[in-house]
Formats: C-alpha cells, sequence, structure tokens
C-alpha cells in the first residue's frame, strides 16, 4: 500500500484523537489510514514519531508526510530523529508555517 504524497498526517491532531479515544472507543483506534492502527504513541515524541513509521513500514507502506506543529517542534531534536530511524526510512524536513513537514520514505 502506498500512501498519496498529498495526504498529510497532523501529528498533533493524530494524538488528541488517540488520547480522548482511550476513553470513548472500546477497541480498534483508527484515525484514517490502515496502519495507524497498530501505532500507539509515546510521552517521547521521538519515540512517537518512529513507533509511527515502524508502523507504516510494518504495512508497507512507502511514503508518509507527517505535519508537526510548533509546540511539537519545540522539543524535537530532527538530527535525532533522523538518527533513530536511520535503518527505516529517510526524513526529509519542510518548512510549514510554524512547523515542518516531515516527508518520509520507508526501506
Amino acid at each position: 500500500m502506498t500512501m498519496s504524497s498529498t495526504a498529510v498526517i497532523d501529528y498533533e491532531q493524530l494524538v488528541r484523537a488517540y488520547r480522548e479515544s482511550l476513553t470513548t472507543v472500546l477497541r480498534g483506534f483508527s484515525a484514517g489510514a490502515d496502519f495507524l492502527d497498530m501505532w500507539v504513541p509515546d510521552d517521547d515524541h521521538h519515540k512517537s514519531i518512529l513507533n509511527l513509521i515502524e508502523s507504516a513500514e510494518s504495512a508497507g507502506v512507502e511514503q508518509v508526510s507527517i505535519r508537526v506543529g510548533a509546540e511539537t517542534l519545540k522539543g524535537l531534536d530532527l538530527g535525532k530523529l533522523e538518527r533513530m530511524t536511520a535503518q527505516l526510512a529517510t526524513i526529509r524536513a519542510k518548512p510549514d508555517g510554524d512547523g515542518v513537514i516531515l516527508e518520509i520514505h520507508c526501506g
């Protein structure tokens, strides 16, 4: 499965939806893309994004774009994230307003 390059996942919205679903959904958190069913966020955004990439890679997704907003970006070291994900994917960060879009190519 290849995700369209025009589809961008809003990371903050995704985390918020996941946390809200913990109290409102009994099973099967779904945020749109099938591979997100396997994803569980972490309080450490580096690990959380790594988990998201691992879920995409496991599902055979070749490319995904994630928008990270200013608040999350304050605590995110993009160099560290690239090193953590080097075995799974390549990441290119593009400025997007007050945040960035992480263009991720798995494999």
